[in-house]
């Protein structure tokens, strides 16, 4: 049995379709607002420079809980560490003076990425991922 209607399901709303979307926590004024969506994401005109560190910034990542970032410096091979003092506010970060060389590795650094936990920095560059395990930077 097909069932083809929308409802409400301890505070969230799921939307029918072949595609199901789930929206949570909905504010009592009615109004949503949808994370992951670019059709409706707009500039804050918020942003930190980092080229004191490298010229070339080519990814960014959060901790777990946003308070410290991240950055894949190209021009220099450096993932290097920022700390934030208000969780995924740019506004807020600061250099940690913590920095990682992948030079060794791969001379065109493109990505980072880590586990959850933090233990295990993964780099992307020039076809290949690369796995590092450290306590150097830390989430």
């Amino acid at each position: 049995m097909a069932n083809d209607k929308d409802f409400i399901l301890k505070n969230a709303i799921e939307v029918g379709g072949s595609t199901k979307v789930t929206i949570g926590d909905a504010p009592a004024s009615g109004s949503v607002t949808v994370g992951y969506d670019l059709s409706v994401a707009a500039y804050d005109d918020v942003r930190f420079d980092i080229q004191s560190q490298d010229t070339s910034a080519q990814a960014v990542r959060f901790g777990d809980i946003g308070t410290k970032m991240y950055i894949m410096g190209y021009t220099n091979k450096r993932v290097y560490q920022y700390t934030l003092t208000t969780a995924y506010d740019i506004s807020t970060a600061s250099y940690a003076s913590k920095n990682l060389s992948v030079n060794g590795e791969n001379t065109s650094p493109l990505g980072v990425d880590f586990k959850t936990d933090g233990t295990k920095m993964y780099m992307a560059g020039g076809g290949q991922i690369y796995q590092y395990t450290y306590q150097l930077l830390g989430m």
